[in-house]
């Protein structure tokens, strides 16, 4: 192959890169009332790169981040919406200058897999809560566990799995990193990976009551009450 024809290969392949340094994302408009969700994902979406990249920054914000949002600024008050797109911004910005490629696809899925590893935990707790140590009171650092239907948990805690699944099938490859699998010796180095390390631990006991491995909202209490258990790898110092 000539010269040429290399450098037009890389040319074009360059082109096609998905990468996130052109485009600006979680803009904050000033709403005088109640933003639509129409509203906030074009804040979300901003502007910049192509038009095919733009929709599917916008695709990606109706299937994962307009709902995280909502949650998280519990509706649509204004100002806690306007507070979520600073944050938002701050932590793309953290993930862009680590791997401008995908970097919007990447927060999406952190985000996604931060909001899993919180109802995944909560499920463990309950969980070891009705098996463990019925008659006693929820410990305080398990208050989210308060309130869990225990008959339907394994049911709950499933659901959770098939969400983790279908995420990693539909963005695995192209955020590899967020999905590495470790020994289990091994803590994962990247942060959205531990996320899923302490997501998967907890539906695992959240589904078969097995405590030997628990992250450490789960590792404290058991300690405590001289339950046998050991530490996820990377849950502590060394």
């Amino acid at each position: 192959m000539s010269r040429l024809a290399i450098v037009t290969l890389l040319l074009c392949c360059n082109s096609t890169m998905s990468t996130d340094a052109d485009i600006r994302p979680f803009q904050v408009p000033t709403w005088s009332s109640a933003p639509s969700d129409d509203q906030i994902v074009q804040a979300i979406v901003g502007t910049g790169g192509s038009e095919a990249r733009r929709a599917e920054r916008e695709r990606v914000t109706r299937a994962l981040v307009l709902p995280i949002l909502r949650a998280n600024a519990r509706g649509t008050n204004p100002d806690a919406v306007e507070a979520w797109l600073d944050y938002a911004r701050a932590h793309f910005e953290t993930l862009r200058s680590r791997k401008a490629q995908d970097a919007f696809v990447w927060f999406a899925v952190d985000e996604e897999i931060a909001v899993i590893r919180v109802q995944a935990v909560r499920l463990a707790c309950a969980k070891l809560h009705a098996e463990l140590f019925p008659t006693e009171p929820m410990p305080e650092d398990w208050d989210g566990a308060t309130g869990v239907d225990v008959a339907h948990i394994e049911r709950d805690a499933r659901a959770l799995e098939q969400r983790l699944a279908k995420l990693q099938r539909e963005y695995g490859q192209r955020i590899p990193i967020a999905f590495a699998d470790e020994p289990p010796v091994r803590a994962p180095e990247e942060p959205t990976a531990r996320k899923l390390s302490v997501a998967r631990n907890a539906l695992h006991v959240a589904v078969t009551g097995d405590h030997s491995v628990t992250s450490h909202l789960l590792f404290d209490e058991l300690v405590k009450r001289r339950i046998y258990t050991t530490p996820l790898p990377g849950e502590f110092p060394e």
